[in-house]
């Protein structure tokens, strides 16, 4: 008797009571392993939900919903400006200094932590928080470049007023 691990439920299952399913992610076809109880399971979960949620039939207007989900996708997918309050410079900084008082604190625990794993316990090891100092070492410096290109911008507009003043002295005397 052969035992299989059904790759939805990760149960060990008899051979005979796996079915093999193509499932195709993007544009690789990826064959899964699935016991009958999880194919029951899926087949049944639909019905039941199917039942709770609509008891009475439910007329739908097509029209309706399209428009419906026209408006949805507006509300998800444009982009809106908020004024910010405060000044964008006052908030970086602010932003700047928990990222590295937050960077301090893993590199503590960093040098605190043991290198391999305890079994039964979270994954505390050095690679765990040296791979988190990594990643507040990538959004500081993100961070820091947004306020480069701030500066950047507010000269570029800086230039662009004193070419405006120029151009209007020489308009003026011509």
């Amino acid at each position: 008797m052969e035992l299989v691990e059904c790759d939805c439920c990760a149960l060990m299952v008899r051979k005979e009571d796996v079915i093999p399913v193509n499932v195709r992610l993007g544009t690789n076809t990826s064959r899964l392993m699935i016991c009958s109880k999880c194919i029951r399971r899926e087949q049944e979960a639909a019905d039941k939900y199917i039942k709770k949620h609509y008891r009475e039939d439910v007329d739908l207007d097509l029209e309706n919903v399209t428009d419906e989900i026209l408006r949805l996708r507006e509300l998800l997918f444009t982009t809106q400006k908020v004024a910010l309050k405060r000044n964008a410079e006052q908030i970086r900084g602010q932003a700047i200094d928990k990222i590295l008082d937050a960077m301090l604190v893993v590199e503590a625990l960093a040098k605190r932590a043991s290198v391999d794993v305890e079994k039964g316990k979270a994954d505390t090891t050095k690679a765990r928080y040296y791979h988190l100092l990594g990643y507040l070492v990538q959004v500081l410096d993100s961070v820091l470049r947004s306020a480069g290109s701030g500066e950047l911008d507010a000269r570029l507009r800086a230039a662009e007023a004193v070419i405006r003043e120029i151009k209007d002295r020489e308009d003026k005397k011509a």
